[in-house]
């Protein structure tokens, strides 16, 4: 190996290679997000009985568990431009700000705004939604995550 190559070539390579992989791990909002039950609210209720949201370094977001306990996966991948949520009817758009989230919801003829932040620690997501639902009704939800 040349001078140039080890001095100048090599370390920015894998400075380069450090900085791709901090910048997949940085992401707040990655992991296991689990809602506590007694601190979320729902208007109109019921919330489901429990949920759980898995977000990937990748983008890809799933969400699980319907009202009645009943297991169901919605997933969509983050992107500002509206994409489809699959296992739902409808879209969602997502634009992430360092700890912060805004979504707009378009699901089975519903249309909510959402928007989350994480606390300073990373342990808490506050996720307020509002707009109405698909029968018309308005929606003014707080869900409160923990992460696992």
């Amino acid at each position: 190996m040349n001078t140039f190559t080890r001095r100048f070539l090599l370390p920015t390579v894998l400075l380069a290679l450090a900085v791709a992989l901090i910048a997949q791990t940085t992401d707040p909002f990655v992991g296991t997000w689990v809602r506590n039950m007694e601190k979320s609210k729902y208007n109109p209720g019921p919330g489901p009985q429990s949920q759980t949201v898995t977000i990937a370094a990748d983008g890809n977001v799933v969400i699980g568990v319907d009202p009645q306990g009943k297991p169901y996966k919605w997933s969509y991948k983050k992107s500002e431009a509206a994409v489809p949520v699959e296992g739902a009817d409808g879209t969602v758009s997502a634009k992430t700000s360092g700890n912060t989230v805004d979504h707009v919801w378009k699901i089975a003829g519903g249309n909510t705004k959402g928007h989350g932040a994480i606390s300073k620690d990373g342990k808490t997501l506050i996720y307020k939604q509002d707009g109405k639902d698909g029968q018309g009704r308005t929606v003014d939800n707080v869900i409160i995550f923990d992460k696992q």
